[in-house]
């Protein structure tokens, strides 16, 4: 006697219909991951080259070196100014830490005397 009721799944289906469904999800699972993405990357890639160099969607742009250049020198100040913060930031560390070590040694007096 068959427990499952003569082929018939958890979920009332038979095994077979429960079989195909998961071959039909296996592939469109597929489909999805590999082909969607091998379409995309040939569509933006035509797309790209069919604008002609002056427009260009994705890569480099004509006249890139001046852009680069201001872009080269937004970081090298971005960079001076955040040195110039950090130097701050480490001098009045040292600072805090010269005033922690003049309390501690009050408090060391204060108990000496207590």
């Amino acid at each position: 006697m068959q427990r499952n009721g003569g082929g018939v799944g958890a979920g009332g289906q038979p095994w077979v219909l429960r079989r195909v469904r998961l071959t039909w999800l296996s592939f469109m699972l597929f489909f999805i991951l590999v082909f969607f993405p091998l379409i995309a990357h040939y569509y933006l890639t035509t797309i790209d080259e069919a604008g002609g160099p002056d427009k260009r969607i994705f890569g480099p742009r004509p006249g890139g070196e001046l852009c680069e250049a201001k872009h080269v020198q937004d970081l090298c100040r971005i960079r001076e100014s955040v040195s110039e913060e950090l130097l701050q930031l480490e001098a009045k560390r040292q600072e805090l830490n010269g005033e922690i070590a003049r309390l501690n040694l009050r408090i060391e007096a204060c108990k000496a005397q207590h």
